[in-house]
Protein backbone atom coordinates (compact mmCIF):
# COMPACT_ATOMS: atom_id res chain seq x y z
CA UNK A 1 0.00 0.00 0.00
CA UNK A 2 2.85 2.38 0.82
CA UNK A 3 4.43 1.67 -2.57
CA UNK A 4 1.11 2.48 -4.22
CA UNK A 5 0.92 5.82 -2.35
CA UNK A 6 4.55 6.65 -3.26
CA UNK A 7 3.82 5.77 -6.90
CA UNK A 8 0.69 7.96 -6.89
CA UNK A 9 2.62 10.90 -5.34
CA UNK A 10 5.41 10.53 -7.93
CA UNK A 11 2.82 10.28 -10.72
CA UNK A 12 1.06 13.41 -9.43
CA UNK A 13 4.38 15.26 -9.32
CA UNK A 14 5.17 14.21 -12.88
CA UNK A 15 1.70 15.20 -14.06
CA UNK A 16 1.88 18.51 -12.26
CA UNK A 17 5.29 18.99 -13.87
CA UNK A 18 3.68 18.44 -17.27
CA UNK A 19 0.93 20.87 -16.36
CA UNK A 20 3.55 23.37 -15.23
CA UNK A 21 5.34 22.87 -18.53
CA UNK A 22 2.08 23.53 -20.40
CA UNK A 23 1.45 26.63 -18.30
CA UNK A 24 4.99 27.86 -18.98
CA UNK A 25 4.66 27.08 -22.69
CA UNK A 26 1.33 28.92 -22.93
CA UNK A 27 2.87 31.88 -21.11
CA UNK A 28 5.84 31.77 -23.49
CA UNK A 29 3.48 31.88 -26.50
CA UNK A 30 1.51 34.76 -25.01
CA UNK A 31 4.72 36.68 -24.27
CA UNK A 32 6.01 36.02 -27.77
CA UNK A 33 2.76 37.28 -29.31
CA UNK A 34 2.84 40.37 -27.09
CA UNK A 35 6.47 41.04 -28.09
CA UNK A 36 5.56 40.78 -31.78
CA UNK A 37 2.65 43.18 -31.31
CA UNK A 38 4.88 45.59 -29.39
CA UNK A 39 7.51 45.38 -32.14
CA UNK A 40 4.88 46.16 -34.83
CA UNK A 41 3.62 49.10 -32.77
CA UNK A 42 7.20 50.32 -32.29
CA UNK A 43 7.81 50.15 -36.05
CA UNK A 44 4.64 52.12 -36.75
CA UNK A 45 5.36 54.76 -34.11
CA UNK A 46 8.96 55.25 -35.25
CA UNK A 47 8.25 55.70 -38.94
CA UNK A 48 9.20 59.07 -40.28
CA UNK A 49 6.49 61.66 -40.38
CA UNK A 50 4.45 61.73 -43.55
CA UNK A 51 4.68 65.10 -45.23
CA UNK A 52 1.90 66.54 -47.35
CA UNK A 53 3.03 67.64 -50.79
CA UNK A 54 1.19 70.77 -51.87
CA UNK A 55 0.31 70.60 -55.55
CA UNK A 56 -0.82 74.05 -56.62
CA UNK A 57 -0.20 73.60 -60.34
CA UNK A 58 -2.49 70.67 -61.14
CA UNK A 59 -5.40 71.05 -58.78
CA UNK A 60 -8.27 68.75 -59.49
CA UNK A 61 -11.67 70.40 -59.57
CA UNK A 62 -13.95 67.47 -60.40
CA UNK A 63 -14.84 64.31 -58.52
CA UNK A 64 -12.17 61.60 -58.27
CA UNK A 65 -12.95 57.90 -57.76
CA UNK A 66 -9.52 56.35 -58.43
CA UNK A 67 -5.89 57.24 -57.70
CA UNK A 68 -2.94 54.92 -58.26
CA UNK A 69 0.70 54.86 -59.28
CA UNK A 70 2.50 52.84 -61.92
CA UNK A 71 4.98 50.12 -60.95
CA UNK A 72 7.88 52.61 -60.80
CA UNK A 73 5.89 55.07 -58.65
CA UNK A 74 6.72 57.83 -61.15
CA UNK A 75 3.35 58.15 -62.92
CA UNK A 76 0.19 59.00 -61.01
CA UNK A 77 -3.05 57.95 -62.65
CA UNK A 78 -6.31 59.46 -61.43
CA UNK A 79 -9.67 60.39 -62.80
CA UNK A 80 -11.61 63.62 -62.88
CA UNK A 81 -15.19 62.60 -63.63
CA UNK A 82 -14.94 60.94 -67.11
CA UNK A 83 -11.32 61.91 -67.82
CA UNK A 84 -8.18 60.07 -66.80
CA UNK A 85 -5.18 62.21 -65.92
CA UNK A 86 -1.62 60.95 -66.05
CA UNK A 87 0.80 63.02 -64.02
CA UNK A 88 4.56 62.61 -63.85
CA UNK A 89 5.84 62.53 -60.27
CA UNK A 90 9.42 63.73 -59.86
CA UNK A 91 11.25 65.98 -57.43
CA UNK A 92 8.18 65.98 -55.19
CA UNK A 93 6.13 67.66 -57.93
CA UNK A 94 3.33 66.48 -60.17
CA UNK A 95 3.21 67.64 -63.78
CA UNK A 96 0.40 66.81 -66.18
CA UNK A 97 1.58 64.38 -68.82
CA UNK A 98 -1.65 63.34 -70.57
CA UNK A 99 -5.42 63.60 -70.32
CA UNK A 100 -7.47 60.72 -71.72
CA UNK A 101 -11.20 60.58 -72.32
CA UNK A 102 -12.61 57.45 -70.69
CA UNK A 103 -16.17 57.44 -71.96
CA UNK A 104 -19.40 59.41 -71.68
CA UNK A 105 -19.86 58.81 -67.94
CA UNK A 106 -17.56 58.93 -64.90
CA UNK A 107 -14.71 56.51 -64.24
CA UNK A 108 -15.56 53.81 -61.70
CA UNK A 109 -12.24 51.99 -61.26
CA UNK A 110 -8.64 51.81 -62.56
CA UNK A 111 -6.02 49.07 -62.23
CA UNK A 112 -2.39 49.53 -63.31
CA UNK A 113 -0.36 46.53 -64.46
CA UNK A 114 2.57 45.35 -62.36
CA UNK A 115 4.14 43.64 -65.38
CA UNK A 116 3.92 46.09 -68.28
CA UNK A 117 3.14 49.76 -68.74
CA UNK A 118 -0.62 49.62 -69.18
CA UNK A 119 -3.80 50.14 -67.21
CA UNK A 120 -7.45 49.14 -67.40
CA UNK A 121 -10.38 51.35 -66.45
CA UNK A 122 -14.12 50.92 -66.16
CA UNK A 123 -16.78 53.59 -66.41
CA UNK A 124 -20.43 54.05 -65.53
CA UNK A 125 -21.37 53.72 -69.21
CA UNK A 126 -20.69 49.96 -68.95
CA UNK A 127 -17.41 49.79 -70.80
CA UNK A 128 -13.87 48.70 -70.03
CA UNK A 129 -10.91 50.41 -71.68
CA UNK A 130 -7.43 48.86 -71.84
CA UNK A 131 -4.58 51.28 -72.47
CA UNK A 132 -0.95 50.53 -73.23
CA UNK A 133 1.76 53.18 -73.35
CA UNK A 134 3.27 53.64 -76.81
CA UNK A 135 5.50 56.60 -75.94
CA UNK A 136 5.72 59.17 -73.17
CA UNK A 137 2.60 61.08 -74.27
CA UNK A 138 0.64 58.53 -76.30
CA UNK A 139 -1.48 55.65 -75.05
CA UNK A 140 -3.09 53.11 -77.39
CA UNK A 141 -6.67 52.26 -76.31
CA UNK A 142 -8.94 49.26 -76.81
CA UNK A 143 -12.60 49.70 -75.77
CA UNK A 144 -14.84 46.79 -74.74
CA UNK A 145 -18.57 47.65 -74.74
CA UNK A 146 -20.02 44.17 -74.31
CA UNK A 147 -21.07 44.70 -70.71
CA UNK A 148 -24.71 44.68 -69.61
CA UNK A 149 -23.96 46.05 -66.15
CA UNK A 150 -21.51 48.52 -64.63
CA UNK A 151 -18.23 47.14 -63.28
CA UNK A 152 -17.62 48.63 -59.83
CA UNK A 153 -14.15 47.25 -59.15
CA UNK A 154 -11.80 44.59 -60.45
CA UNK A 155 -8.38 43.03 -59.99
CA UNK A 156 -5.99 41.18 -62.24
CA UNK A 157 -4.69 37.75 -61.37
CA UNK A 158 -0.95 37.28 -60.79
CA UNK A 159 -0.21 36.49 -64.47
CA UNK A 160 -2.49 39.40 -65.45
CA UNK A 161 -4.31 37.32 -68.02
CA UNK A 162 -7.66 37.31 -66.18
CA UNK A 163 -9.80 40.11 -64.82
CA UNK A 164 -11.90 39.40 -61.73
CA UNK A 165 -14.70 41.91 -61.22
CA UNK A 166 -17.66 42.94 -59.13
CA UNK A 167 -20.65 44.51 -60.80
CA UNK A 168 -24.16 45.84 -60.36
CA UNK A 169 -26.11 42.59 -60.88
CA UNK A 170 -29.44 42.35 -59.14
Amino acid sequence: MQNFIKYKIILNLRCSGKNNYLVYFKQYLLNRQQNQENHQLYKIQNKKDIKLIQNQYNKQEGQCKAILFDKTKSIKVSNEIEQIKLLKFENRRLSLQSQLQNGRLHVKFIVYSKLINNFISSSADKQIICRIQVDINYWNSKVYKFLKVTINCFILNQREDQLISSRDDK
